[in-house]
């Protein structure tokens, strides 16, 4: 029989005492955790409480530095905006005066259809314009210079038929100078084939290429080629004064007390251009057209109305639409009717050059005003 060896059990803990581990495992897996933990909940109180006072933010004190230099920043200026020109001021159309000289404007934004410069027959000592001074209706717009019409002038006047005795008395009667036709040719031809033959003519005194002889002095010279003769004036009944007639549209002038100091013939500045001459062409089409309306039609509106019309014209010279008509007080249909049809009958007014097309681009909006007086 073998022996069986046990060990002996373990004496039991005595109660009693102060244990600070006694509520500890008695396991020491268990244990071990638990002493972690508490470990752990300690330390992170302890960092709880300190924490407020390692985290405090406070002002930095600015220290310079020994044998440090100060510095100042300049802000480089703003590059300055490029300069822009002044918008060229639109040039103006005026009418100007047909019979004053040719004469370039030395400034002016004025253009027409000829080169012109202010002048009047007395100078101005009020004020230098480009425009001489006028008298015409007072509180009226109107930029013309001068009346005038663009009816064909009328042929003169004949004179009045002359009795014999009046217009050339017998004393002043033109001596005739004495004139023989051409002398004929005797023809002399030889019997034989062989002879000569001759043409035999009488000359005459004054001898010319005429049918019948004229009788006459035979010392007045013959003048040859056509004759002028001046007509006799009857003292009873002189003929009429001639008168010059000017070319331009018939115009309302309006007042102007300010003048230039330019002494001549009534003129304004202006500067030819295409535009200046396409515009002079229009306003006499226009003028011709309603002219032509209104000796056509009987009656006409009363005197002091008009009418003003806005309408687009093309570079083709057509209207392309008329944007207001707008009839003064007073006006009738008949009459506005008639201004319409002066602009619409003569076009299209012709095609724009290509330096108008240049400036002006392929439409422009014009004003026209007809007055009826």
């Amino acid at each position: 029989m073998s022996p069986i060896v046990t060990e002996p059990p373990a004496e039991k803990r005595k109660k009693g005492g102060f244990s600070p581990l006694g509520w500890l495992s008695e396991k020491p897996e268990t244990r071990s955790v638990q002493v972690a933990v508490i470990g752990t909940i300690i330390v992170h109180l302890i960092l709880l409480s300190v924490a407020p006072y390692l985290f405090k933010s406070e002002p930095i004190a600015h220290v310079p530095r020994k044998g440090s230099k100060s510095f100042t920043v300049h802000m480089a200026p703003p590059k300055p905006k490029p300069k822009v020109p002044p918008a060229k001021p639109a040039f103006k159309y005026v009418e100007t005066n047909p019979n004053a000289p040719t004469n370039k404007p030395d400034k002016t934004d004025n253009v027409s259809n000829r080169d012109q410069q202010s002048a009047q027959e007395k100078p101005s000592k009020i004020n230098n314009t480009d425009m001489p001074a006028i008298e015409g209706k007072k509180d009226f717009k109107n930029d013309q210079i001068v009346d005038g019409s663009l009816a064909k002038p009328a042929e003169a006047t004949p004179p009045s038929p002359l009795t014999e005795t009046a217009a050339t008395p017998p004393s002043q009667k033109v001596p005739v100078a004495q004139q023989n036709p051409l002398a004929g040719v005797e023809k002399r031809m030889s019997d034989k084939a062989t002879g000569y033959g001759s043409n035999i003519a009488k000359p005459s005194d004054n001898a010319k290429p005429i049918p019948k002889k004229i009788d006459g002095s035979p010392d007045v010279p013959i003048i040859d080629g056509p004759q002028v003769t001046t007509p006799q004036v009857d003292p009873h009944h002189p003929r009429a004064r001639p008168q010059l007639t000017t070319r331009a549209r018939p115009a309302i002038l309006a007042d102007n007390p300010f003048g230039t100091r330019n002494s001549g013939v009534t003129g304004r500045d202006a500067r030819w251009s295409n535009y200046g001459d396409y515009m002079n062409k229009l306003e006499e089409t226009v003028q011709i057209a309603w002219d032509d309306i209104l000796n056509v039609e009987k009656s006409r509106p009363p005197p002091g109305t008009s009418v003003q019309i806005t309408f687009i014209l093309t570079s083709t010279g057509d209207i392309k639409t008329f944007l207001a008509v707008v009839p003064s007080a007073g006006m009738t249909d008949l009459g506005t009717r008639a201004c319409t049809s002066a602009l619409r009958n003569p076009a299209p007014f012709g095609k724009w050059t290509d330096d108008m097309i240049a400036v002006l681009g392929t439409e422009q909006q014009l004003t026209f005003t007809f007055y009826y007086q």
